[in-house]
C-alpha cells in the first residue's frame, strides 16, 4: 500500500511539482489547440490564394475572348485580328492554375474538375477559331464555362477555409475580392460580349434590349455589393484601408462612366452608332482595372493573412518560451526550497545521532523563522537541556562513584530483587555479584 510518509522529502516536491505543471498545461494545452488550429486555417488560406487568383486570370481573358468571338462572329474583322493575343494570354494563365494547383496541394477532384474545363475551354477555341459557332452559340458556351470555372474557385475556397474567415476585415476583403468582384466582372463580361455583338450587327431587338437591361441591374447590385465590402473592410482594418480607399474610389469612377456610356448607346439609343470596337475596349478597360483593383485587394488580402499567420507563430514562441522559463524557474525553485529543508534536516540528524551516542556538543543553524527553524531551535534547546542534564548526571555519577569507594552499597527494585552491589558490600558480607544479583533482598535475613 501506498504511504506518502515513506517518501522522501526530494520525491514529494518532485511529485508536488509534477502535479501543479499538468495543471498548468491542461489550459496551455487547450490554447496551444486553439492557437495551432488557428494557424492552420490561416496557412491554408494563404496557400489557396494563389491558384485562386491564377483562376481568375483564366477567367478574365475567357471573358475577353467570348467578347471577341461575338463580335468576330458577327462580321467585325478588326477584332478577329486580336483573338491569337487573347488566346496566348488565355494559355499563360492556364499553365500558371496547372502550376498553382500542384503548389497548393489541392485535392485530385479539383483538379480533376480543372482537367475538364481546361479542354472544354480549348474545344471552344477551336470551335471559334474554325467559325463553327455563331455568335449567340459561342456567347453561351463561354458563359457557361466561365460559370463552371467560377464553382470550381468557388470548392477551393471552400476548402482553404476563405469563405468561412472569422476575422471581419478580412471576411470583408474575401467577400470583396473573391464573392462580389468577379460576378461584376462577370456580368459586365457577359454586356461586353452582348453590346459587342449587336453594335458589329447593327441592330438590337426589344429582347436583347431586356436582356441587356437584366445583365445592366445585375451589375449595378454586384458593383452595390463590391462597394459595400470594401468600404466594411477598409472600416475594419486600417492598413486596407490605406491601400483600397483610394483605388476603390477610382474603380467606382470609371464603373459610373462604362455604366453610363451603355445607357446613353445600347439601352436607351434609338440608333446604333457606336462602332463595336469602342465599345469592347471601353469595357476591357474597365473589367482589366476592376481585375488589377481585384488583384490589389487580394495582395492586401494575403499580406493581412500572413501577419496574421506570422502573429500566431509569435504567440505559440511565446506560450512555450514562457513555459520553459516557468519551468526551469520552478526547478530552481524547487532545488533552493528543497535544500532550504533538507540541509538543515540533514545537520539536524547529525546532532540527534550525535546526541544520542552522549555527544551535546554540535550546534544547529536556527537562522530561519518557519516551521523548520521553529522545530530546529526547539532542537536546539533540546540539546542544551540535555547538555546541562548530562553534566549534572556526570556529577551525579562522580558523586556515586566516590561513595561506591567508601561505603558498601547494594541496589534493589522497586520489588525487592537485587540489581547490583560494590566490591565494598560483597567483601564484607562475603559474596559474588553472581550470588546474590537478580535474588530478593531476604536472602540476607
Amino acid at each position: 500500500m501506498f504511504k506518502l510518509k515513506n517518501i522522501k522529502l526530494p520525491q514529494k516536491f518532485i511529485i508536488l511539482g509534477a502535479f501543479l505543471l499538468l495543471v498548468a498545461a491542461v489550459p496551455t494545452t487547450l490554447y496551444v489547440k486553439n492557437v495551432t488550429s488557428e494557424l492552420d486555417v490561416a496557412e491554408r488560406e494563404v496557400a489557396a490564394t494563389t491558384p485562386i487568383l491564377a483562376l481568375q486570370g483564366v477567367i478574365q481573358f475567357t471573358q475577353q475572348h467570348r467578347g471577341v468571338a461575338a463580335g468576330m462572329l458577327n462580321g467585325n474583322e478588326s477584332l478577329a485580328g486580336r483573338l491569337p493575343g487573347i488566346q496566348a494570354e488565355l494559355n499563360k494563365r492556364i499553365e500558371l492554375v496547372n502550376v498553382s494547383l500542384k503548389e497548393a496541394s489541392i485535392s485530385p477532384q479539383i483538379v480533376s474538375l480543372w482537367d475538364t474545363h481546361k479542354q472544354r475551354l480549348n474545344a471552344i477555341e477551336q470551335a471559334v477559331a474554325n467559325r463553327s459557332l455563331n455568335s449567340t452559340q459561342s456567347t453561351v458556351q463561354h458563359t457557361q464555362l466561365i460559370a463552371e470555372l467560377l464553382l470550381v474557385k468557388e470548392k477551393i475556397q471552400d476548402l482553404s477555409g476563405l469563405s468561412l474567415d472569422s476575422v471581419a476585415g478580412t471576411n470583408f476583403l474575401i467577400k470583396a475580392t473573391m464573392v462580389s468582384a468577379p460576378k461584376l466582372a462577370e456580368n459586365m463580361g457577359q454586356m461586353r460580349a452582348m453590346g459587342t455583338g449587336y453594335l458589329a450587327a447593327g441592330t438590337l431587338s426589344a429582347e436583347d434590349r431586356a436582356k441587356l437591361t437584366g445583365l445592366y441591374s445585375n451589375v449595378a447590385v454586384y458593383f452595390s455589393d463590391l462597394i459595400r465590402n470594401v468600404e466594411k473592410a477598409t472600416n475594419a482594418d486600417e492598413k486596407i484601408k490605406v491601400a483600397l480607399e483610394t483605388k476603390a474610389n477610382e474603380i467606382k469612377t470609371q464603373i459610373d462612366k462604362t455604366l453610363a456610356i451603355t445607357n446613353q448607346n445600347l439601352l436607351n439609343a434609338q440608333e446604333l452608332k457606336l462602332p463595336a470596337n469602342q465599345f469592347f475596349d471601353e469595357y476591357t478597360n474597365t473589367i482589366n482595372s476592376l481585375y488589377t483593383f481585384n488583384a490589389l485587394a487580394t495582395e492586401s488580402l494575403v499580406s493581412t493573412l500572413n501577419t496574421r499567420v506570422t502573429d500566431l507563430q509569435q504567440s505559440l514562441y511565446l506560450v512555450f518560451g514562457l513555459m520553459l522559463c516557468a519551468l526551469i524557474a520552478t526547478l530552481i525553485v524547487a532545488v533552493v526550497f528543497i535544500r532550504s529543508i533538507t540541509v538543515p534536516m540533514r545537520e539536524s540528524i547529525k546532532v540527534a545521532n550525535a546526541v544520542a551516542s552522549g555527544d551535546f556538543s554540535s550546534r544547529i543553524d536556527t537562522e530561519s523563522s518557519d516551521e523548520t527553524g521553529q522545530m530546529f531551535q526547539a532542537l536546539q534547546k533540546m540539546n542544551e537541556k540535555l547538555a546541562k542534564e548530562n553534566l549534572l548526571w556526570l556529577d551525579y555519577k562522580g558523586q556515586l562513584a566516590a561513595v561506591s569507594r567508601l561505603q558498601a552499597v547494594i541496589e534493589f527494585k522497586m520489588d525487592g530483587t537485587i540489581i547490583t552491589a560494590n566490591d565494598n558490600f560483597l567483601s564484607t558480607l562475603g559474596y559474588t555479584l553472581e550470588e546474590i544479583k537478580d535474588r530478593h533482598h531476604s536472602m540476607f535475613v
